[in-house]
């Protein structure tokens, strides 16, 4: 094979190329013009699907997708659990004073 047949096969596998390409823009771009749409019945289905979850919010506002609602009796409980182990450590140095001074 010489390089002219070469050089015009894969000119013309471009050209394909382009072509679907191009065509894929089309589709894309009438898209709401009546022709047919990019994408499928599924994936538009997803779409939708996964638009409606991230639009949901909490009587806060807060998107209920990313903050779950319980996150603040959550973190009332882990203040609380660390107030409560700081009290611990304060009773438990107060003893160890206490034996420090009786062993002196």
């Amino acid at each position: 094979m010489d390089a002219t047949a070469l050089e015009t096969g894969s000119m013309f596998v471009i050209a394909i190329g382009l072509i679907e390409i191009i065509k894929g823009l089309i589709r894309k771009r009438a898209n709401g013009k009546g022709e047919k749409s990019a994408l499928s019945e599924n994936e538009r289905h997803q779409l939708k699907t996964l638009h409606s979850l991230h639009n949901r919010f909490d009587d806060d506002g807060a998107p209920l997708w990313y903050v779950p609602r319980s996150w603040g009796e959550t973190q009332k409980q882990i203040a609380e659990s660390l107030k409560d182990v700081s009290r611990t450590q304060e009773s438990q140095t107060e003893i160890l004073k206490t034996i420090a001074e009786q062993i002196s």
